[in-house]
């Protein structure tokens, strides 16, 4: 249920088995998976409160890259951006370029520009090897790396860099019809590439895009 995107299905059962006798080495991973359902419902608030019951309660959990990763996307997702920084602290760094790319979006939501900046460039770094050690083609890690680059643009326009910024989003257009960009970043791309010229209101990229889940 889940592969096939029927979200509110697969909490149902997920509901229904939390609701039984569970063993408890199921445990975590039931409540890893309901929270991930809630955050694709854009249950934003409901998701970081489940995650930080997993951090708290599951031994192991703010030492997983994957969890963290997922915990500080609803955070974001739920405008709980200090905190999803403070957990992206604690935990240390990760080395998963999803979890950079979620504490960028937390640091932008705190107005902490040059931190964001900062954080996208490690994200499209780190996305850059593990694209590579995954034997991605070129045309391929350019869409999958729209999204960090979009938001990369968006932080420069923010710092008042338009020259970066213009490139930026040109150059997220410029795989626009590739399948593995998402439509939502070459829409944002293009609204602020038109905003540079003062013609439409700046969006904020991670507000219209989700922050990214480790799946």
């Amino acid at each position: 249920l889940y592969q096939k995107g029927s979200f509110a299905e697969a909490r149902a059962v997920v509901d229904e088995a939390l609701a039984a006798p569970v063993d408890p080495a199921d445990m975590a991973g039931l409540m890893h998976v309901r929270a991930q359902l809630l955050y694709k419902t854009n249950e934003a608030r409901a998701s970081a409160q489940s995650y930080r019951q997993i951090l708290s309660e599951v031994p192991g959990a703010a030492d997983d890259p994957e969890v963290v990763t997922n915990a500080t996307a609803a955070l974001v997702m739920a405008g709980l951006n200090a905190e999803a920084v403070r957990l992206v602290e604690v935990s240390g760094p990760q080395g998963t370029y999803e979890l950079a790319y979620n504490a960028a979006c937390a640091q932008v939501g705190l107005g902490e520009y040059s931190a964001a900046d900062d954080l996208l460039s490690v994200a499209l770094d780190l996305s850059t090897q593990a694209l590579q050690a995954d034997d991605v083609d070129e045309e391929e890690t350019e869409a999958e790396q729209a999204v960090i680059k979009a938001q990369r643009a968006y932080v420069a326009q923010l710092m008042g860099d338009e020259a970066s910024a213009s490139e930026g989003y040109q150059g997220v257009l410029k795989v626009k019809g590739h399948d593995n960009i998402d439509n939502t970043v070459a829409a944002v791309a293009a609204n602020n590439l038109v905003a540079l010229r003062g013609d439409r209101d700046l969006f904020d990229s991670a507000k219209r895009m989700r922050a990214a889940l480790a799946e």
